[in-house]
């Protein structure tokens, strides 16, 4: 069952935080670097030695999104799996974020922002130089990737594609079902749902697709947003995605309020209306994300490591 999968999967976790508090304990390194869930102990342990706790936070803080994940087991372990995470940012000595939209969640529960530095992921844009932009057909097509889950929206994405006016409209859902998945088994008309498929595919559609969509209540950063990007499409996204650090109105795409629905209308609805313009702004879209390569990540990061190290002598 889901619940007893994700339990295990933090059973898992701890053990593995147990097992490197052992070993962090008679490491003479000088900073300890963990990741949410996973680091309570090895955190302990390093500050009995005078070590640096680094966090680095793949999401949001836990409190943004006790109002919209709903987890598959009791709230009691939650409540367990919670006080971890409260752990281990009260350990840590910096914190890692993936956007400023991550940071303020942060910042909102109390964590000084001094303490969070926002180091965003890189894309291999190499990886899609060869794949050249190619409408398919007469429809114009608004393109979902991710999980199907409420989290991401895809209730209001598909309201907002109900009343958006636009002719020969196509809206295309990719992702693995999840809790969102009883509003996908209507026929819903000029809706095709797909599977979640290897990213080859999924470039595919990033090509034939005029707008990509992901209008998430909660995302850390959100790297399909990049992915879309550099095929040359411009995105649409929620103020709650963290990528729309990426995104300018209309530069390279449109930023409307998470979880309104006639605000995402509106967005739809203009990227039609200003369809001539969609070509160059699928070009800023590509130039944007170009300069976020996996280089200038591994940069910055050593960059923070190397400031860090130097402070620490």
């Amino acid at each position: 069952t889901p619940a007893l999968h994700e339990r295990l999967f933090y059973y898992n976790v701890w053990g593995f935080d147990a097992m490197m508090a052992r070993r962090v304990a008679k490491s003479p390194g000088h900073i300890v670097v963990g990741y949410e869930n996973s680091c309570r102990e090895t955190f302990k342990a390093a500050k009995k030695t005078g070590k640096y706790c680094v966090l680095d936070a793949a999401s949001i803080h836990y409190l943004s999104q006790k109002e919209v994940y709903r987890p598959p087991y009791s709230e009691r372990f939650l409540a367990r799996i919670n006080a971890v995470k409260e752990e281990e940012i009260n350990l840590a000595d910096h914190i890692l974020a993936l956007s400023n939209y991550a940071k303020e969640s942060y910042i909102q529960a109390g964590v000084p922002g001094k303490k969070i530095t926002v180091i965003p992921l890189g894309i291999d844009i190499d990886k899609f130089t060869k794949h050249k932009k190619e409408k398919k057909g007469d429809y114009f097509t608004y393109l979902f990737a991710g999980n199907l889950k409420l989290s991401k929206g895809v209730d209001i994405l598909l309201d907002a594609f109900s009343k958006v006016e636009v002719p020969n409209k196509r809206l295309t859902i990719i992702g693995a079902m999840g809790d969102a998945a009883p509003l996908l088994k209507k026929r819903l008309s000029k809706v095709i749902v797909k599977k979640h498929m290897p990213q080859e595919k999924l470039l595919e559609e990033y090509h034939d697709a005029d707008i990509f969509v992901l209008p998430s209540r909660l995302d850390g950063f959100g790297f399909v947003v990049a992915e879309a990007m550099s095929t040359a499409t411009p995105v649409i996204v929620s103020s709650h995605v963290g990528a729309k650090d990426l995104v300018e109105d209309d530069i390279n795409g449109w930023v409307f309020e998470s979880g309104n629905s006639d605000a995402l209308t509106a967005a739809m609805q203009k990227a039609f209306d200003d369809r001539n313009n969609l070509g160059l702004m699928g070009g800023n879209a590509r130039k944007t994300v170009s300069r976020y390569t996996w280089e200038t990540y591994r940069e910055n990061i050593r960059n923070f490591y190397s400031g860090l190290l130097d402070h620490l002598k």
